[in-house]
């Protein structure tokens, strides 16, 4: 039996809208991934920097401290 409402055409157009839609989507993902990254490292990297500073400081109050 065959489905006089079946309308490929329309089935395809339909897909591709979906599947430009979803590439975007995807291709932001990636790039808020890459903005995430990049701001976790550097504030590792701050972590880091913060850690060294305090270290130091405990270090010249046990010479203070004796």
């Amino acid at each position: 039996m065959i489905n006089p409402d079946f309308d490929p055409l329309q089935d395809l157009e339909e897909l591709k809208k979906f599947c430009v839609a979803a590439d975007l989507h995807i291709n932001n993902l990636n790039k808020n991934q890459k903005i995430f990254v990049e701001q976790i490292n550097e504030l590792r990297q701050d972590v880091m920097e913060l850690i060294q500073v305090n270290k130091q400081l405990m270090e010249k109050l046990d010479e203070i401290d004796g």
